[in-house]
């Protein structure tokens, strides 16, 4: 691919012959053939279908997620800011097609409005994964970040240990940097002792998390056992 029209060509000519395979699938495929750049402007191209910008769109949410730090291409998040996109993202069930690319831009209070406007959409979708709840927190919209997650925490902990326990429980394990944020969370949690339990005990045994989260958790639900909510937030 040496000029833009012929990547354009060879990017559409993937999405034309592989649109009927899984949303993954085709991302994979994109990034295979296409770097970071090329891959928002796929995302930003109106004369493409919602459906065929959204693979795009995942596409470089793929790729930010294997390069943390990676700044979000500006392709991308104009094409997040199309309606259209974002409707067809949620309504397919591809939200982290959105989140993935929003979690790797700066936090501006421009995009502070298109993060919520996403989350509470998402939210509505009934998506409650971690990656909307930071999304939400990443918005400044704290409350309802605490509220979906404390009680999305409950749900998973309550259940057998899966890859989604796993998820929530290393978004715990990030906001225990927060005291505000975890004590709240731990406020919410402090009625059932048995799953504040279950949550320290997977902090304790996740890899890669350090020793101080399962402590600042345990600490965070004593104090939130003793005083209640007050001072949580």
């Amino acid at each position: 691919m040496t000029d833009t029209a012929g990547k354009r060509a060879v990017l559409r000519d993937v999405l034309i012959a592989r649109i009927g395979d899984p949303p993954l699938q085709v991302a994979l495929a994109l990034v295979a053939i296409a770097p970071l750049a090329d891959l928002g402007e796929l995302a930003a191209d109106v004369s493409l279908s919602p459906r065929q910008r959204t693979f795009g769109l995942l596409a470089v949410a793929l790729v930010l997620a294997d390069a943390p730090g990676t700044p979000a291409p500006a392709d991308a998040l104009e094409a997040i800011d199309d309606l259209e996109v974002a409707k067809y993202a949620i309504d397919s069930g591809l939200g982290a097609a959105l989140t993935g690319v929003l979690h790797a831009a700066p936090r501006t209070a421009s995009l502070a409005i298109t993060r919520k406007l996403i989350g509470r959409r998402l939210l509505a979708a009934d998506d409650y994964g971690p990656h909307v709840v930071q999304l939400l927190l990443d918005a400044g919209d704290r409350e309802r970040a605490i509220e979906v997650c404390s009680a999305s925490l409950a749900r998973v902990l309550a259940a057998a240990v899966g890859a989604e326990t796993w998820a929530w429980v290393r978004l715990v394990a990030d906001w225990s940097r927060d005291w505000p944020l975890i004590s709240a969370v731990a406020a919410m949690l402090a009625p059932h002792p048995e799953l504040s339990q279950v949550l320290v005990e997977l902090l304790e045994t996740l890899p890669g998390v350090p020793a101080s989260a399962g402590s600042t958790v345990r600490s965070a639900i004593g104090w939130a056992t003793t005083h209640g909510t007050d001072g949580a937030f």
